[in-house]
């Protein structure tokens, strides 16, 4: 007879034959969206996807809200993570869906210019002082319908260090947003919260130019993310074979050789070894963006960059497309506009639509085609609703400014345009992340 595991609220049971599920279903206590075991996959997954179980309940018993959170990582700063994430977020609001647009750089946050959302009343801040609190209690209306923001905190040192309690908080609100899609930008680099919400998210993606040192970057952040989802595992038979811990150091990998070449050899005396780290990558299922690409021929360089991920690390990772070098989107960033609505005709935003349409969304090419055209003319109309934002001083340069006659950037009667930064120092009602 066919048993199944199953962890809820109250743990993990098991083995529980189908017969005991159906009554557990039919009283309640066996919901569609607990965790089964599956044996073909090698992983947990909601009761309500496996094909057994789901005949146990009613027709209507899976969910017809389905979320989908998707992150947004680089190897490096510089990369244009963040102004991709803008306008990736804008697009799937100008066809209708309900977004969500999450900071999570915490410790440099600029995601909210560029919406043109200077001063956001609520931020991530309140989080800490209102435990209850979810994310949908801190986000903002932007400019763009459909669209809403939650910001980090500017200016608090001490932002960007978070516990182990803090991230898994984080991650767990981030699946309780209302929303259709949730996109979070991250932080550069590879931090622990970085590694926690791409590891997490429903849709990983890896934000990269073409030029060695930014896929070297992106390399690395895909080895040190396998690392640590393997460390997260805690299984007691990685750290006995040795996979976990070499040269000494519980944090490395054994990559003095590709990881498919290091656990080849417990193949025949401890294959569950090889059983683990394989169905382990296998869940992840990172997307490459290769953006700032000057020259259509080096998208080769993604090829590459998959190529020694499957080759080193055993990891697939695919490629969404790429978004070309465009003067378009430097004056975008300018007017704090995401440069899809900006201006939806240029080079830039059609790779973009084109990337939603088709690889994000999942649309053939017919209805792609039909797609792309109706978010270009949903973001032109929009553009030319919400003209392009001007971050103003409320200080007006005149010759009661101590530095009259000495400041370089002088336009008498004009906003200052060096006391604009006074915004980020004034924290009233805001709390201080360094105490």
């Amino acid at each position: 007879m066919t048993s199944f595991f199953v962890r809820s609220g109250r743990g993990t049971q098991g083995p529980i034959p189908l017969d005991v599920l159906r009554r557990m279903a039919r009283e309640g206590s066996l919901k569609p969206q607990d965790q089964v075991w599956s044996d073909e996959g090698g992983e947990w997954v909601q009761a309500i996807d496996v094909d057994a179980v789901r005949r146990l309940f009613s027709v209507d018993a899976r969910p017809t809200f389905q979320r989908r959170v998707i992150a947004v990582a680089s190897g490096k700063g510089g990369v244009g993570k963040t102004v991709v994430s803008a306008s990736l977020a804008s697009g799937l609001a100008v066809l209708g869906y309900k977004v969500v647009l999450v900071e999570a750089d915490w410790g440099n946050p600029n995601l909210h210019a560029h919406l043109g959302v200077f001063r956001p009343e609520k931020t991530l801040t309140e989080l800490q002082t209102n435990p209850g609190f979810k994310l949908d209690d801190v986000a903002v209306d932007t400019p763009i319908p459909n669209l809403r923001l939650v910001s980090a905190e500017e200016g608090i040192l001490g932002a960007a260090r978070s516990g182990l309690a803090e991230r898994l908080r984080f991650v767990r609100l981030l699946g309780s947003c209302a929303a259709d899609f949730v996109v979070v930008d991250l932080g550069a680099g590879t931090d622990y919260l970085v590694l926690d919400v791409f590891l997490a998210a429903d849709t990983p993606l890896l934000v990269t130019t073409p030029d060695p040192l930014a896929l070297q970057n992106a390399f690395n952040l895909l080895k040190v993310a396998i690392i640590h989802y393997l460390r997260q595992l805690g299984s007691p038979v990685l750290k006995e074979a040795g996979v976990l811990g070499g040269n000494g150091r519980p944090d490395h990998l054994l990559l003095y050789q590709s990881l498919p070449q290091a656990i080849e050899k417990f193949r025949d005396e401890q294959p569950e070894v090889v059983e683990l780290v394989e169905s382990a990558l296998k869940r992840l299922r990172p997307q490459i963006i290769l953006n700032q690409v000057h020259d259509p021929r080096e998208t080769k360089e993604a090829g590459a960059l998959q190529l020694a991920a499957r080759e080193l690390l055993g990891l697939e990772v695919g490629y969404l497309g790429y978004i070309p070098w465009d003067e378009h989107v430097l004056e975008a960033v300018k007017s704090y506009r995401p440069f899809l609505v900006a201006d939806p005709s240029s080079p830039s935003s059609r790779n973009l639509a084109r990337l939603i349409a088709v690889k994000l969304l999942g649309k053939d090419f017919v209805t792609g085609f039909f797609t792309r055209r109706k978010l270009r003319a949903e973001a032109k109309s929009l553009a030319e609703e919400k003209p392009a934002r001007e971050a103003k001083s409320e200080i007006i340069c005149s010759v009661r400014c101590p530095y009259w006659g000495d400041c370089e950037f002088q336009v008498g009667g004009q906003p200052c345009p060096v006391r604009q930064f006074e915004a980020v120092f004034r924290v009233e009602n805001r709390t201080d992340l360094s105490r």
